[in-house]
């Protein structure tokens, strides 16, 4: 990857991570990321198969 490409994968990095409430909403409504890790083997690396963990900590820490 040239250092473009690192620019522009950084920014959907950030914006996925940004949103991440709403594509877990989306992506909720049409498959179970926790399976779909399991199924695949998904590493703790790969963090955008994880916002469903993402938002759930973030909801906790607002209710504590």
């Amino acid at each position: 990857m040239d250092d473009n490409e690192k620019a522009e994968m950084e920014k959907f990095d950030r914006q996925l991570s940004q949103f991440a409430d709403y594509w877990v909403a989306r992506i909720s409504e049409v498959a179970d990321l926790a399976e779909m890790r399991k199924r695949a083997h998904i590493l703790p690396s790969h963090w955008w198969w994880y916002l469903n963990e993402r938002v759930y900590r973030k909801q906790e820490a607002a209710i504590s």
